[in-house]
């Protein structure tokens, strides 16, 4: 795209305060050290997201205030359900800064990949055989002494034990003919009068030198699996579905094959440790 740095799947900013994940970035890219700050665009105006307490001070907001303005409806529109309904792994993310922090995380460890992430897959790659547009399922009998799962954990057993939930996003991608699009990096639109959840602009992440930007639309959406859903039932499922990979010595991995919320270093910790101890 007029050769700007973009991600077709919105924006993914490195943050850790494991010193280990932070090496394994930092030996394979070039990383640009950037502190991620978000706004929240409600009733027309900006405000520093996750919120903080000098803005509820200036606006003289309490806590619910907070909440029913910044984190009930965006919830409530990213994963369609009531936020009654959704588990502690979904709602425990969410947070008040300190006095006047604007940062959106607080790791020791914060950067993003000057020329994004594809030099990054293509050195782990290097040398591999990779076969592309087939499905793998259990069905599949395989030859190898090795089996990782790292795909949807209901579709690779073919939903024998039922669909779990799962949520994602549906990202617009837009080029703009402008040298900046928006105050910072991401802008989240909490009203549910927009559509969309957040806007990111990826030259805000990258620091790339460009007369143009790029920009990322996200819709949420329930047919892309991005995000596990923290609920019971599927917990239920998901437990029936482990077992039947332990008992066919299949390995499963990363969010989609754990069903589990991990971020970026969380994934990375956990393929260093397959690694260690295959």
């Amino acid at each position: 795209m007029a050769g700007l740095i973009h991600n077709p799947h919105g924006p993914h900013i490195f943050h850790t305060n494991i010193e280990k994940a932070a090496q394994f970035m930092t030996e394979r890219l070039q990383m640009r050290p950037y502190v991620h700050r978000v706004l929240s665009f409600y009733e027309n105006r900006f405000y520093p997201y996750p919120p903080n307490e000098a803005m509820m001070k200036a606006e003289n907001w309490t806590r619910n205030d907070i909440y029913e303005r910044f984190i009930r409806n965006y919830t409530e529109k990213m994963w369609g359900r009531k936020i009654e309904e959704l588990g502690k792994d979904i709602t425990g993310r969410i947070r008040i800064n300190k006095g006047n922090l604007d940062t959106f995380f607080l790791d020791k460890y914060q950067g993003h990949p000057v020329k994004g992430y594809d030099p990054l897959f293509k050195s782990l790659t290097e040398g591999i055989k990779i076969i592309y547009g087939k499905t793998i399922t259990a069905k599949d009998k395989l030859k190898g002494d090795l089996l990782i799962v790292t795909s949807p954990l209901d579709e690779y057993f073919e939903n024998a034990y039922g669909k779990l939930e799962w949520r994602g996003m549906r990202t617009e991608i837009v080029l703009c003919h402008q040298p900046s699009f928006q105050p910072v990096a991401s802008v989240n639109y909490p009203e549910k009068k927009f559509p969309y959840l957040r806007i990111t602009e990826f030259k805000k992440l990258s620091g790339q030198n460009h007369p143009w930007t790029a920009i990322a639309i996200d819709y949420p959406d329930k047919n892309t699996k991005f995000y596990p859903v923290d609920r019971q039932e599927n917990m239920t499922k998901v437990g029936l579905y482990k077992a039947a990979a332990k008992k066919r010595n299949v390995i499963l991995a990363g969010r989609l094959g754990t069903y589990k919320y991990i971020n970026m270093d969380q994934a990375i910790l956990m393929a260093m440790k397959l690694a260690e101890e295959l």
